[in-house]
């Protein structure tokens, strides 16, 4: 059952949208990315679905589950920032649980092994999900485990919902600045899970999804064709190899990059 959110606590300022933080009818909190907010369902889309295929991989992520969302619990005076996003946001959304004692990755404390860091490094250049770099890991730590979250920008999926696709020259240097990214990486063992992954568990991850989410797009080709970019280890050996032969960038060539994107992105959609 979709739990349901009963009482707003409070919004958390933070990247190019603004979750919230609820209290829902099963008593558990949750953290809430609104799909009003930035790309929408864009990023909802992207992020259910590929967290879960990380999670099938073998990732340990915080898992992004269903929440209904009625905007009439946000409270009068409320910011209108804040009540103008609920109010485009009402029905089904996406939500992880809160987690009150976690804190953010630091490289400097060693929580994961090496294999660890490699699983998430080659997980994330199968989805090719960008956005995961020293300064912003979306990794959490909480009671001696480590989460990885927020796979809205994993492009492999993203490229199945409209005109969204990216030029792979473009994302694998963004890839190399992944925080986990070294050069001598052996992916034998990864490989060995994109071959193990069926077609029924890419259906299982699409049946989750909410019927309005996907009105637009034909599910049998959809996870027919998602499976075949999940198992297709020629093109993920292909790119990791163009990795390789990336030319560094300095830190003031990525600070620009940065920067021109950030503004694209709110040139398009706006803060939020």
């Amino acid at each position: 059952m979709i739990p349901k959110s009963e009482k707003f606590i409070t919004e958390f300022r933070s990247g190019s949208s603004l979750p919230l933080l609820v209290e829902a009818d099963d008593f558990q909190q949750y953290v809430i990315k609104l799909h009003g907010s930035g790309e929408g369902k864009l990023s909802t889309l992207t992020g259910l679905i590929a967290s879960r295929i990380a999670a099938m991989l073998g990732v340990e992520v915080l898992p992004e589950l269903l929440i209904h969302f009625n905007s009439s619990i946000i409270p009068p005076g409320a910011d209108p920032e804040i009540t103008e996003l609920a109010q485009r946001s009402n029905g089904i959304n996406s939500a992880t649980r809160f987690l009150p004692e976690a804190k953010p990755f630091n490289l400097d404390v060693n929580l994961l092994n090496q294999e660890e860091r490699d699983l998430i490094f080659l997980t994330d250049l199968l989805l090719m999900n960008i956005d995961r770099t020293a300064k912003n890991p979306n990794i959490l730590c909480s009671g001696g485990s480590v989460y990885c979250y927020d796979y809205s920008m994993s492009m492999a999926v993203r490229n199945f919902f409209g005109n969204t696709r990216g030029n792979e020259q473009n994302l694998l240097p963004l890839m190399k600045r992944h925080l986990f990214w070294r050069k001598d990486i052996n992916p034998e063992n990864f490989i060995s899970r994109m071959k193990s992954v069926r077609s029924y568990e890419i259906q299982n991850i699409i049946e989750v999804i909410p019927i309005e989410w996907l009105r637009e797009f034909p599910g049998p080709a959809f996870t027919d064709n998602l499976f075949r970019v999940i198992t297709k280890s020629d093109l993920f050996l292909k790119n990791l190899d163009l990795i390789r032969q990336l030319p560094d960038e300095t830190e003031e060539e990525i600070r620009k990059k940065n920067l021109s994107s950030r503004q694209a992105f709110m040139d398009k959609f706006g803060k939020i």
